[in-house]
């Protein structure tokens, strides 16, 4: 019996023990009646509300059975001779029987009214298993009420209503939210697994369904999350509406609570695990028989679950669209593989609302998968049933589906929305080159954007696979690492969004860790070894860092950060930086000054030059070919806008200025490649005596500058770096190039080519061109089933196609279900399928008290 229904029943019986006396004091036969008829309403209703409760044969029900007897024998007493002796006799009886019934009442079990508010069917799997232990526990009544949902235009308003009551399978017993009055029942748990409220874009439940409108009417309110995650918490879930407003809030680990909002407090999390994989792993032990439309279809062969979620819809819907028309391509008519696709159910919603350009595109996709029979389309509402019928899971990495898989302990293939088709060998290098190369030409060791160590022995651009990167994501736009640099037979690799330097040693990698200072990516914008000391250049990071090679001692100089790096339009932008003569040469991000750090006892020294003639200072480059000619150091300064350059002397700080600006010279904006004067050159190169090459930064060209007479004209090789418009606008070098620092001895001086994504040399002494190619060897590089940063999973890459994965050519590693089942226990607290059962036990335990 729920403890407020037992509450209430005691205070009513402790009234109707007072009622004892009012009846004795009675003086009319009309007042006498009126009590007795009162108690027997009363007795009755306890005795039905108990029968309801308790079921019937209870002590208490025959009690009130018997005290309703002797208000019988009261009434027909009212006329006999010593009717109050005979009043007060039965009236001592009938408080014997109410006091019998309280001390039973008083021995029931509490039961916990919990009440479940799922919106859409095909999300129930998030709150089941937690009905499941609460159905079968009798100390609790648990009850089933779908609410009512509508898909949202884009402006907000209403598109369509739904209420997919008939839509749960047939042993959950649902009522009708319309028959289930919140202000009577007062329900002691309700569970709910929207977090949004009023601020979902897509769909909205019942406003009278928000949890700041439940709050008042339930003892408490917990959040379930309708989505399972493979590791921690993502940014993107990490404050919604909901998580202010319930009591207490279900997370998969206790290491997730680090990802909710700070000033909510610790008591409020159950890190009891998630009731989505309680029902994962339990289907998956005993699967129900699969459909006979389906079984047809997959009798015989390798079943994969294809999952299309919503945060690639979003973020990269024609890539996203593209994906999904090759996947079909690729399993129509095969005898060996069946599809089963399964949309994310607001996968339309979402098109409409926020993608409206491509939700017929989506439209036709589904269409023709259906038509032509290229899989099943499952639109079922219970995904676990659909997994368990699977052998593999085909699709996004981010989506909650992938964690199921992992609990099921099924393999995982993820899909790289951006690679269409098997990659060729300009578009292998694209995928992993960065185009970034040593100042020196010691290219040995390099850095992919998969974030992967590899290295060239003879360093002539023939790569081999080392390893991947600890702690590095898996081939994402965003590396956490930049480049590798040898120094006594170590190889340190420097940090772009991490924050640590590792160091590769006898085939072992350690970390040299750094203060944490910055939440997210941009923490450094690379780094060179000068001497005995490692630099890393800072960007959101608020030191300039340097690290002693020999003792790892770390240094932090946050004073010259901040004059070297400035927050310009919501974007970090660093001021110009050069190596000259011993010297670090820092420019400020604002204007005309320069801080010169001794690389060996890092003495400082500012450096101010013409205020009139640098007032915004962009690239700092050193002609050294004109160094070794002449004795003299000249540094090159070019403004942010415009066409003057000036060149400076370091012994006799004389100035020059040039105007460099040849017939059919000009800046190009990115990304729209529109000619504009914004920082043209990007570096100086001396190519002979008395001659300088400018390189472009944003411009078009390479320009020829000569020092004496001032006289600038095109490059006769410049055609030959020049690429289409596609290259000119997506990046900062206009699809040009950026030289390298040229090797004197040999009278080479080398340029990276988006072109050509590789290098080019030219020789100085035979004025000729030759290009240099980076190769990479894949049969030295692993592939199959890794640990990226978040998953165990096989991932489709430039080198291994989508086929390749289908057809389980992984290479090296297969599939390993018993690491799998080890990583399963760190993303989820009930391994063993128990979350429901604990969550319940939470409150039972409470409510006991």
């Amino acid at each position: 019996m729920r403890k407020r229904q037992k509450d209430q029943i005691i205070e009513l019986l402790n009234t109707m023990l007072d009622g004892g006396t009012e009846l004795l004091q009675a003086t009319s036969a009309e007042d006498k009646m009126a009590l007795l008829e009162d108690c027997q309403e009363a007795a009755i209703q306890m005795g039905e509300a108990i029968e309801a409760a308790e079921g019937e044969g209870t002590q208490a029900v025959a009690c009130l059975e018997k005290y309703c007897e002797e208000l019988y024998l009261i009434s027909q007493s009212f006329d006999a001779e010593d009717t109050l002796e005979q009043t007060a006799n039965h009236i001592t009886e009938m408080k014997k029987l109410l006091w019998a019934t309280k001390k039973e009442i008083e021995s029931f079990e509490n039961t916990i009214e919990m009440v479940f508010f799922p919106y859409k069917a095909s999300m129930w799997d998030s709150l089941e298993s937690i009905w499941i232990a609460a159905n079968e526990d009798p100390r609790c009544h648990a009850v089933v009420v779908p609410i009512p949902y509508v898909d949202r235009n884009p402006d907000g308003s209403v598109k369509e209503e739904h209420y997919e009551i008939n839509l749960y399978p047939e042993e959950v017993p649902v009522v009708d939210y319309r028959d289930y009055n919140l202000d009577e029942e007062k329900p002691d748990v309700a569970f709910i697994h929207n977090p949004y409220d009023a601020n979902n874009l897509v769909t909205s439940v019942h406003p009278d369904y928000y949890s700041y409108n439940l709050k008042p009417k339930v003892g408490k309110l917990v959040y379930v999350p309708y989505f399972a995650l493979p590791g921690n918490l993502d940014k993107n879930y990490s404050d919604f509406s909901a998580y202010h407003h319930v009591d207490y809030i279900v997370t998969q680990t206790p290491e997730h609570r680090k990802s909710f909002p700070v000033n909510l407090p610790d008591e409020m999390f159950l890190p009891f695990g998630s009731p989505k994989f309680d029902a994962i792993i339990r289907k998956c032990k005993n699967p129900k028989p699969v459909p006979a439309e389906w079984k047809k279809k997959m009798e015989g062969k390798r079943v994969f679950f294809y999952n299309t979620s919503l945060r690639c819809a979003i973020g990269e819907p024609e890539d996203y669209l593209k994906k999904m028309g090759e996947v079909f391509k690729l399993f129509a008519g095969r005898d060996d593989v069946c599809l089963v696709w399964r949309p994310h159910p607001l996968l339309e919603a979402t098109f409409d609302s926020m993608q409206p350009e491509y939700a017929n595109v989506f439209r036709r996709l589904r269409e023709l998968y259906i038509s032509q029979g290229i899989g099943i389309y499952d639109d079922t509402p219970c995904m676990e049933d659909t997994i368990s019928w699977c052998d593999a899971y085909l699709g996004d990495e981010g989506s909650s589906v992938v964690s199921s898989f992992a609990m099921a302990e099924k393999p995982i293939y993820i899909l790289n929305n951006q690679l269409h088709g098997v990659l060729g060998e300009k578009a292998l290098r694209e995928r992993y080159l960065k185009l970034i190369f040593d100042n020196y030409g010691d290219d040995r060791w390099i850095v992919t954007w998969g974030d992967e160590l590899w290295h060239s022995e003879n360093n002539d651009y023939c790569y081999k696979f080392v390893r991947k990167l600890e702690g590095a994501s898996n081939e994402t736009p965003s590396p956490s690492y930049c480049k590798a640099k040898e120094y006594n037979g170590k190889v340190y690799i420097l940090p772009t969004n991490a924050q640590n330097v590792l160091v590769y040693e006898d085939g072992q990698i350690r970390k040299i860790e750094l203060l944490k200072e910055i939440e997210g990516s941009g923490a450094f914008s690379g780094g060179e070894i000068f001497g005995e000391t490692l630099w890393l250049w800072p960007l959101k990071y608020p030191a300039l860092v340097r690290i002693n090679i020999n003792t790892e001692q770390v240094t932090y100089d946050r004073e010259i950060r901040d004059f070297h790096i400035a927050l310009k339009k919501n974007n970090f932008v660093s001021g110009p930086r050069t190596y000259t003569e011993g010297n670090v040469l820092l420019g400020s991000a604002e204007g005309d000054r320069y801080v010169s750090i001794d690389t060996v006892n890092f003495e400082k020294r500012v450096l101010t030059f013409p205020e009139n003639n640098l007032s915004d200072i962009g690239v700092v480059c050193e002609e050294r070919y004109a160094y070794e000619q002449s004795g003299n150091r000249y540094l090159w300064f070019f403004k942010r806008k415009g066409y003057e350059v000036y060149r400076y002397n370091t012994k006799t700080e004389e100035i020059r200025k040039y105007f460099v600006q040849p017939g059919g010279f000009h800046g190009r904006s990115v990304p729209n490649s529109l000619e504009c004067d914004d920082l043209p050159f990007g570096g100086v190169i001396g190519i002979c005596p008395g001659k300088v090459l400018l390189s472009p930064r944003f411009g078009n060209h390479y320009v020829v500058l000569e020092l004496d007479s001032g006289e600038n004209y095109i490059w006769e090789y410049s055609k030959y770096f020049e690429s289409n418009e596609e290259d000119a606008t997506s990046g900062g070098l206009g699809g040009v190039v950026a030289n390298l620092r040229p090797e004197l001895n040999k009278g080479l001086v080398r340029f990276t080519s988006t072109k050509l994504h590789g290098l080019i040399e030219f020789n100085m002494e035979k004025n000729s061109i030759k290009e240099i190619i980076p190769k990479f060897d894949m049969e030295t590089r692993p592939f199959g089933f890794q640990q990226t940063e978040t998953i165990y999973a096989c991932v489709e890459s430039g080198y291994n196609s989508l086929l390749e994965m289908i057809m389980e050519e992984t290479k090296s590693y297969p599939f390993n279900p018993e690491y799998q089942h080890k990583k399963n226990m760190e993303i989820n607290a009930s391994t063993e399928g128990q979350c429901g059962d604990r969550i319940k036990q939470f409150f039972v335990n409470r409510y006991d008290r």
